[in-house]
């Protein structure tokens, strides 16, 4: 089977904070295309980190021996898997040739054991595609019901006379 993955994070740049990842899996069934989402969020996270994230999410669903294509706009990601890096990265056990772990090695470990599972990957380059606004305005649905939630909950603890920001303890 046939299937490309799309991906989308909410943050861009090297900066460390909270961030949503979505990804689309598109694929053929016996009735046509059809497709398959999922929104997730990391509190202090990174652009790199979220889009492992997505991207190990799509894997974990798919079935075994599959030719998968991922669309990205992550080069980072992208180019580790293409220059072979991963496999040099297991060979020392996760330590890079300065002696520092690898960062995320636990994903990174993640994103190899779906890959070998899942069979052949390819990635894409890419900024735009078919499901860009589809998986930004996923997030944005995802990002204001979580806001929504934090503003019941402030009301709540307002109500039973204990300040928003004081912890229960």
């Amino acid at each position: 089977m046939n299937v490309k993955i799309y991906i989308e994070t909410s943050l861009k740049g090297p900066a460390i904070k909270d961030g949503y990842y979505a990804s689309v899996i598109e694929y053929q069934t016996s009735k046509g295309p059809a497709i398959l989402g999922q929104v997730g969020k990391e509190e202090d996270t990174t652009y790199n980190r979220s889009t492992l994230l997505a991207i190990v999410g799509a894997l974990k669903k798919l079935k075994p021996k599959t030719e998968v294509l991922i669309y990205t706009h992550c080069a980072f990601v992208k180019n580790i898997y293409e220059r072979g890096t991963l496999e040099d990265w297991k060979r020392e056990e996760w330590v890079k040739p300065s002696g520092e772990q690898v960062a995320n090695s636990a994903l990174w470990q993640q994103f190899l054991t779906e890959s070998e599972r899942v069979g052949k990957i390819g990635f894409r380059f890419s900024k735009f595609n078919d499901y860009i606004d589809f998986m930004q305005e996923k997030i944005e649905e995802r990002q204001k019901k979580e806001e929504k939630t934090e503003d019941e909950n402030a009301k709540i603890q307002k109500i039973k006379g204990k300040p928003s920001n004081e912890k229960n303890g």
